[in-house]
């Protein structure tokens, strides 16, 4: 036997603590509970309304859109038709308005967290560990704390595929975004201050408040525009697309860019200094 004078419980603690957890913000608690299961009973009750020949027929066509092929087309729907056939329809409806409201959450947490975590590495290795132990563990462990929160119901179920659902989509966003290439993703930042800038200096110019100065017009971001914009610039073969104009030439007049051009045939765009 382990001696009883090395031994010590944190019961009495825990139960402090959920306690004082549940009379401070036993209102928050409910107020997410009620707005959660609103939506989930309001989905619920338009997916019943719906006929089940129209659910078919969405399915079908969302079967047909994702694999372009006749039999798993059919094979989706027919299964789907069985669900039915066995007398599972409300039941089936209750579980896709769950599983929407998951994915909804799923995706609106998930997103953001990756992108941050692809910027940042701190938050990476805080949040990786945490994303390990929400795929490891079972379902049932971290769902405890929830029943003991929100109770029994429709609402501990959402929390419990959520934090199954969110870690993947957490990983993917952070590799994915890991995986492009930074000069690709430098490259691509001055093209979209370029072509806001392009725009504004023709409104400008078209209603005759434009003053051009000595740093107007970005440097290499035009470049990397006419590269991308082959109907609008040379594009990446340095030809003209119509091959009875004359070459776009680069730059505007008192304003050389860092490939020596001249950008002046863009009069919209890049009107010519007095």
């Amino acid at each position: 036997m382990f001696p009883d004078n090395l031994t010590f419980s944190i019961a009495d603690w825990v139960n402090g603590w959920v306690d004082a957890l549940v009379t401070n913000y036993g209102d928050v608690f409910r107020h997410i509970s009620d707005t959660l299961l609103w939506a989930i009973v309001s989905l619920e009750g338009a997916l019943r309304a719906t006929p089940w020949w129209l659910m078919l027929g969405v399915v079908a066509v969302i079967a047909w859109h994702a694999t372009r092929r006749v039999l798993p087309t059919l094979v989706i729907t027919g299964l789907l038709f069985l669900v039915g056939a066995v007398g599972l329809w409300d039941k089936l409806m209750q579980t896709l308005a769950l599983m929407l409201v998951a994915t909804l959450i799923s995706v609106l947490v998930g997103i953001p967290l990756g992108i941050l975590s692809a910027r940042s590495n701190r938050l990476r290795a805080v949040l990786m560990p945490l994303l390990d132990i929400m795929q490891t563990m079972p379902s049932f462990v971290y769902l405890i704390p929830v029943l003991m929160l929100f109770g029994l119901g429709k609402v501990p179920a959402i929390f419990a595929t959520v934090i199954y659902a969110a870690p993947p989509l957490i990983r993917l966003t952070d590799l994915g975004i890991r995986q492009v290439d930074g000069e690709e993703r430098l490259r691509r930042q001055p093209l979209a201050a370029t072509v806001r800038r392009a725009v504004a200096a023709g409104a400008a110019e078209h209603h005759g408040r434009y003053q051009p100065d000595h740093h107007d017009g970005p440097v290499d971001g035009g470049d990397r525009f006419d590269d991308r914009c082959p109907g609008l610039g040379r594009g990446r073969t340095g030809r003209h697309p119509d091959p009875q104009r004359r070459p776009w030439p680069r730059g505007r007049p008192g304003h050389r860019d860092s490939r020596g051009g001249d950008r002046s045939y863009y009069p919209g765009l890049w009107p010519a200094t007095p």
